[in-house]
């Protein structure tokens, strides 16, 4: 029988599951792996962000909170 997808081919049981198996464990470690890449760069950006620019973060939310301080309690 000429089969046009053979890993669909169900008649090879043992085998098939094994193929199909085997790939739901590499994307899942596809996946994590990706995850962690990913998590691991935003730190490192952030890390390298603040060494360049440094707390201009916290400037700008001790400015904002003395603009909010100002609108709250009018001259």
């Amino acid at each position: 029988m000429l089969m046009v997808y053979p890993f669909l081919d169900w008649s090879q049981g043992p085998k098939a599951a094994i193929y199909y198996i085997g790939l739901a464990i590499g994307l899942f470690l596809v996946f994590f792996a990706l995850y962690f890449i990913h998590n691991f760069r935003n730190k490192s950006l952030t890390n390298h962000s603040i060494e360049i620019n440094g707390d201009l973060d916290q400037e700008y939310e001790m400015h904002d909170d003395s603009e909010k301080d100002l609108e709250s309690n009018p001259l």
